[in-house]
């Protein structure tokens, strides 16, 4: 994923309960939405009824948005204020999706951060034209595959039954919230992969123009 700050740490109060948020960190969150949701799982408090309180001035703005909007620095404090969720059960779940999360996709976030490493250095042209188109197909098979991955992970969590025996309405909320959470994230990385793939694309064209053109 692409990191939006270096070492960035955010002071998160509400009322005696405090932490910090590294941005920075795997798995963190890059849009305003999963910022919220962070605080919500880490404060316990009912998504619907959140403030996000900086400098003085209530965040607002729509899920999707990036964090680089709200031009947070390093050391921020920010203020909570938000209604305490209804006691929920131990739902099995709710914890698949948060072990789905863990086990399945930081890691596959994390192989995006390795294949935009090597875009990037594709972009900058060092090798020998031989060398450079090898890399191009290289890179861009390990997209596609990325791509098919992240398919399998949609389909993987749509199949996933929200309404565990025993749950009630709350919980069954809750769990298609963190399901929406996650859909969401994988979206955004499909988006940003396939941006990469059109980049790559596009050099792999001017390549072999090039080589036309001798």
């Amino acid at each position: 994923r692409i990191c939006l700050v270096v070492e960035m740490k955010l002071k998160i109060a509400c009322g005696t309960n405090n932490f910090d948020l590294d941005l920075t960190a795997d798995g963190s969150p890059s849009t305003f939405g999963e910022f919220k949701s962070r605080i919500c799982d880490e404060l316990n408090i009912d998504s619907k009824m959140i403030r996000v309180i900086h400098r003085g001035k209530t965040l607002s703005g729509d899920d999707s948005d990036a964090l680089d909007k709200f031009a947070f620095k390093e050391g921020d404090k920010l203020l909570v204020m938000g209604k305490a969720r209804a006691p929920l059960m131990s739902d099995a779940t709710f914890h698949a999706l948060c072990d789905f999360e863990k086990k399945t996709l930081v890691g596959w976030q994390k192989g995006f951060d390795d294949l935009e490493k090597d875009v990037n250095e594709l972009e900058k042209r060092f090798l020998d034209p031989k060398q450079h188109s090898e890399m191009a197909k290289r890179i861009e098979k390990k997209l596609k595959s990325f791509n098919e991955a992240g398919s399998r992970h949609m389909e993987a969590l749509d199949a996933m039954t929200m309404n565990t025996p025993g749950s009630n309405e709350e919980q069954v909320k809750r769990n298609r919230e963190k399901r929406k959470e996650l859909i969401n994230g994988i979206e955004t990385m499909l988006n940003q992969n396939d941006t990469a793939l059109r980049k790559v694309e596009e050099l792999q064209r001017i390549e072999a123009e090039g080589e036309k053109a001798k």
